[in-house]
């Protein structure tokens, strides 16, 4: 099996512009971790793009270097036509993620993410919040920010309605800090609004797919404040301290009520007074994907393979899952 890796940030969906270090170096380490895993796996073959502007992978795969936007495109289809799967890591930010998925299925080549349809929902912090109350599931209310003014002096959330990790989010201290914020966006109804939950930070990484959802991951998050602005400095893979059950519930509602969900998918979390709250669902890989395979003893990447191309004998074990650190702080990226 011939596998296009498409690591968005990296692969050249920056070429010919400004790169975000943050964004560029956690999309190096989840492609870094992608591939180990990958070619680990019996009789599957590796393909990317690179961003020629970064060092070399060192994987001895095949990697078509981009320097602006046409080779992309040309590097894209090449890879895309002669593969039998695709595996894109993107941001859902302008609808990349979404937009990169359908062309896929247009080509008749196997995704190993999200269908177009999940992530159109799941894309969106907005829709996600109102497609999970529908279904009675405890999620952050989230407006558009002219929808909900004037708004009390307690402390609110901003951030892009589809958009990546905390890229953007900003903590916003009433109504005068409110107006002084939209002021400054370029579109207003780009964005959401949300209360700002007091807890622990979290998430979930799940697999998804034949009819079942299997909790692999439940993690805590490092997020800080630095001047209003929120940064992930890293997570504890499996740290969280939790009654797994009820997760478990909990991550089958919410995949059941957002249908194209598939492979790799992951839930953030604030675990408050009063129990869970999700804030998103990612349907991609994930920072906490990094040291997942390495917490349960298994290769995840073989586990979303084995969805489309079970192999023989017994199923991967997974040992009892151990806290697996990762630092984005050693790396730079905060």
């Amino acid at each position: 099996m011939r596998i296009f890796v498409f690591e968005y940030i990296t692969g050249g969906g920056y070429a010919g512009r400004p790169m975000l270090a943050e964004l560029s170096r956690e999309g190096d380490l989840m492609l870094h971790a992608l591939i180990r895993d990958l070619q680990a796996i019996p009789d599957v073959e590796i393909c990317t793009t690179r961003d020629t502007r970064l060092p070399d992978l060192g994987f001895g795969i095949e990697v078509e270097p981009v320097s602006s936007r046409a080779e992309l495109l040309r590097a894209w289809s090449v890879a895309v036509a002669e593969a039998d799967a695709v595996w894109p890591i993107a941001p859902e930010t302008e609808g990349v993620l979404e937009l990169l998925s359908g062309w896929v299925e247009m080509a008749g080549r196997r995704l190993l993410s999200s269908r177009p349809d999940g992530v159109q929902i799941a894309g969106s912090k907005l829709a996600t919040s109102r497609r999970l109350d529908e279904r009675g599931v405890a999620v952050v209310p989230s407006w558009r920010p002219m929808d909900l003014t004037p708004i009390d002096d307690g402390c609110w959330v901003l951030k892009p309605d589809r958009g990546v990790g905390c890229i953007g989010a900003r903590l916003i201290r009433g109504q005068r800090m409110l107006a002084d914020a939209v002021a400054d966006l370029p579109g207003f109804e780009d964005w959401v609004l949300q209360p700002y939950l007091s807890g622990q930070a979290a998430s979930l990484s799940l697999l998804v797919g034949n009819g079942q959802v299997e909790l692999l991951g439940c993690n805590v998050q490092r997020i800080v404040l630095d001047d209003d602005q929120f940064i992930l400095l890293g997570c504890e893979v499996n740290g969280l301290r939790c009654e797994r059950l009820a997760y478990e519930r909990l991550a089958r509602t919410v995949v059941d009520a957002l249908p194209g969900l598939w492979g790799y998918v992951g839930v953030d979390l604030t675990i408050t007074d009063e129990g869970p709250v999700v804030l998103e669902v990612n349907p991609r890989l994930t920072t906490s994907y990094i040291g997942l395979s390495e917490s349960l003893g298994c290769n995840v990447a073989a586990l979303v393979v084995d969805l489309i191309r079970p192999r023989d004998g017994e199923p991967e074990a997974r040992i009892r899952p151990r806290r697996v650190d990762v630092d984005l702080e050693q790396f730079h990226v905060a």
